[in-house]
């Protein structure tokens, strides 16, 4: 719905993806600098923790291939092609746009590689008296990834604390406003709103908790402003067309806005950023403020 080529050019960003170095460290540089829902700077948001077992793992099924012959002709060869398979598509996907530098998207080829390190693991106690060795070491270190992400988890899991709304301890009213702060905020000012207004997000694309009395119209792809821009080439044009629609209100939100301002990542331009500039100040009035997170605005002619 409401797709066309504007979107799949923000979509896809052809020709955004690493060079030939970001490539060749990429399983060095998700394992070690992916972070889950965000990433460091510096180095490409790969979007997740994968954790170091695959990394130190695989590459010890070399060991097999070399040692046993039969595993060339079995179920080790499958998997290393799958796996290999999985992981060219993956660098290919790397090199072709940047949104695609996610670990998330190597989820279905996980089971296979977790197999091969596995039969790495494996196959370093056959090596010798040496190889028992090692082994034992290995299977320390593996236990002991395994006890901080379990422990990780468990505070993860504390920190939420959930259980309290669960037993009755704190209401779900307060709970919503603890985990998600001034989005709830902003969405039960939305929802005070007249039955029938409709709120179009800008840099939001999340509509939680909005109510059914109310149209929220989420920036799902948070490419809204920059795809009417397309379309449309002053503010005026674009507060116009969105009244001619229905919009009575605006969502904005300022920080999504100034991250992907600071970031440069995005095809916006010094003219798309001054002519939204015009339209906060010119088409909008500001109705509520909820810290330096969001600002609610009704629209004017």
């Amino acid at each position: 719905m409401f797709w066309d080529s504007h979107r799949a050019f923000w979509y896809s960003r052809v020709g955004t993806g690493l060079g030939f170095s970001g490539l060749a460290t990429a399983p060095w540089e998700a394992t070690i600098w992916g972070l889950e829902g965000g990433y460091y700077e510096g180095h490409a948001a790969y979007g997740a923790t994968v954790g170091p077992l695959l990394l130190a793992l695989i590459p010890l099924v070399t060991l097999r291939l070399l040692l046993d012959r039969s595993a060339r002709q079995g179920s080790v060869r499958d998997l290393v092609v799958i796996s290999g398979a999985a992981y060219l598509g993956w660098i290919v996907q790397l090199s072709f746009s940047i949104l695609l530098v996610q670990s998330r998207l190597l989820f279905p080829a996980l089971p296979f590689f977790v197999a091969l390190a596995v039969v790495g693991f494996d196959t370093v106690g056959q090596v010798g008296r040496w190889g028992v060795s090692v082994r034992f070491v290995l299977g320390g270190l593996v236990a002991f990834v395994l006890a901080l992400t379990a422990t990780s988890m468990i505070f993860s899991t504390m920190q939420a604390d959930f259980l309290s709304v669960t037993f009755g301890a704190e209401t779900e009213e307060a709970y919503l406003e603890r985990r998600l702060g001034y989005h709830y905020e902003a969405m039960q000012a939305i929802n005070r709103l007249d039955e029938g207004s409709t709120v179009r997000f800008l840099w939001e694309p999340r509509s939680f908790y909005c109510s059914e009395a109310v149209n929220c119209e989420p920036d799902a792809l948070l490419d809204r402003w920059w795809h009417d821009r397309q379309h449309f080439s002053t503010a005026q044009e674009i507060a116009n067309r969105w009244m001619e629609e229905g919009v009575t209100h605006v969502l904005y939100h300022r920080t999504g806005a100034e991250t992907v301002r600071t970031a440069e990542f995005d095809p916006l331009d010094d003219g798309d950023w001054k002519a939204l500039e015009r339209f906060l100040k010119e088409n909008l009035v500001p109705l509520s403020t909820f810290g330096e997170a969001y600002v609610l605005y009704e629209l004017q002619p």
